[in-house]
C-alpha cells in the first residue's frame, strides 16, 4: 500500500481523461477508486470518471509475487 501510494504521489500529474472501456488486468480497488494496471499504462476510475497515463510495468513490479 505503501508503495502503490508512493508511485500515485509522485505521478499526480500527466493524467488525461478516458473513454475507452479497457478490460482488467492488475486490478487494485480501493473504497471509491479502481486502478487498472496495464502492460504500458494504467487506468484510474474516481468519482464517477476515468482517467489513463503512461506507465511501465516495471513500476508495479511490486505488486506481483
Amino acid at each position: 500500500q505503501e508503495k502503490l501510494t508512493s508511485w500515485l504521489e509522485a505521478h499526480r500529474t500527466g493524467w488525461k481523461r478516458s473513454y475507452i472501456t479497457y478490460a482488467p488486468r492488475v486490478l487494485v480497488s480501493g473504497t471509491n477508486f479502481t486502478l487498472n494496471i496495464q502492460t504500458s499504462g494504467v487506468i484510474l476510475n474516481i468519482g464517477g470518471h476515468q482517467y489513463e497515463r503512461d506507465a511501465s510495468s516495471s513500476d508495479f513490479a511490486f505488486l506481483s509475487p
